[in-house]
């Protein structure tokens, strides 16, 4: 094993990774409220620090497909 956490989509934040890239391929634009959203709909407080499990969904050919990413939560640099 390699000492990574395998999170389900539905234990993670959804980020709209493709429109919250700004500038850097490695931060997304999460929240301007600290409040996100979780699989559920539910809303979840991120605080700096905080190390995140996002998801987002992507539809290809009519087929529901998730991307996977996570890090840590950071002030916005720009």
């Amino acid at each position: 094993m390699n000492g990574k956490i395998y999170k389900h989509v539905s234990e993670r934040l959804y980020a709209d990774i493709d429109n919250e890239r700004v500038a850097d391929i490695d931060i997304v634009g999460l929240t301007q409220s600290d409040e996100v959203k979780d699989f559920f709909g539910n809303s979840v407080i991120i605080h700096e620090g905080d190390y995140v499990y996002l998801y987002t969904d992507s539809i290809e050919g009519g087929e529901l497909s998730y991307i996977f990413s996570e890090g840590y939560v950071i002030p916005n640099p720009y």
